[in-house]
């Protein structure tokens, strides 16, 4: 299997904008040594939009094995520990682009952040993204504003596809609670780990802070929580030095034999095991 570590393209401090085709992945593969490619694995602090037109990348987000098939759209988000496959036989494109292009309060930039998996398009999206293909190229060459106009089109047609993906039966109440849930979590997640911390701060009562959970995820407040949580100890420990005390004590556990037992029970090995079996 190849693996393209596509963290050697330039990490951005400020404004990145960058699109391969299928070809040009190819090319910067070829220039990898094999046996490095095939060990690489990488963070970057800017999104990758994946858009297959034909064929399947396969790939893996935050550990879990992702296969994007025929024609669909995928969003990869920052600070995600992101491992690469294009060997298989596919046309496409990868879109890369830094936070600052992104204008923080639109509306779609939080529903964003909530984005996994991917998007299927019928032909006539297909159509309508291959249109945008040649401007982007384009904009690549232009201004900062130019880009960000450009690109917050083509993310609000996405975003667009998103929410008409959703469920009918959903209750909007729900999913305004999951999502203020959501963004509360991820400010929060390493100080608090209980339920009622989040629901006292949204109003509601625990019971039913869980059953929109339930509607919207399919997993309890709980099970988010402890996802969330287990999910920063492994990306701390893939991409850290930091040592397994100091990454419990950092995600909010005083009790280094607790974390130990936290760890263990979510994911079904030590820390350390998990560590050396990512490292190798």
């Amino acid at each position: 299997m190849n693996i393209i570590n596509l963290n050697q393209l330039p990490d951005p401090q400020s404004s990145y904008l960058n699109l391969l085709n299928e070809r040009q992945i190819a090319e910067f593969l070829n220039q990898i040594n094999p046996e490095q490619a095939l060990l690489t694995r990488y963070r970057a602090n800017f999104y990758k939009l994946v858009f297959v037109c034909q064929g399947e990348v396969r790939y893996k987000q935050d550990f879990e094995p992702q296969r994007q098939q025929g024609a669909s759209v995928n969003l990869l988000h920052p600070m995600q520990v992101i491992e690469l496959d294009f060997s298989s036989d596919w046309q496409g494109y990868l879109l890369e682009f830094s936070p600052t292009l992104l204008p923080l309060d639109s509306d779609f930039l939080q529903d964003f952040q909530q984005w996994h998996g991917a998007l299927p398009l019928n032909e006539a999206q297909t159509d309508y993204f291959l249109h945008y293909i040649p401007l982007l190229n384009q904009a690549i060459k232009q201004s900062q504003n130019i880009q960000q106009h450009l690109l917050c089109a083509l993310l609000s047609q996405i975003h667009l596809l998103q929410q008409q993906s959703q469920s009918p039966v959903r209750e909007r109440i729900s999913q305004k609670r999951v999502k203020q849930f959501r963004q509360l979590l991820e400010q929060q997640f390493r100080q608090y780990h209980h339920v009622a911390t989040y629901s006292e701060q949204l109003a509601c009562t625990e019971k039913s802070l869980t059953h929109a959970c339930l509607t919207i995820t399919g997993k309890s407040a709980k099970s988010l929580i402890n996802l969330r949580i287990i999910l920063e100890a492994k990306r701390l420990l893939a991409y850290s030095d930091l040592s397994v005390n100091q990454i419990g004590y950092q995600l909010g556990f005083n009790d280094n034999s607790h974390f130990g037992k936290f760890f263990k029970q979510q994911s079904g090995e030590t820390a350390m095991g998990f560590r050396q079996n990512f490292l190798g």
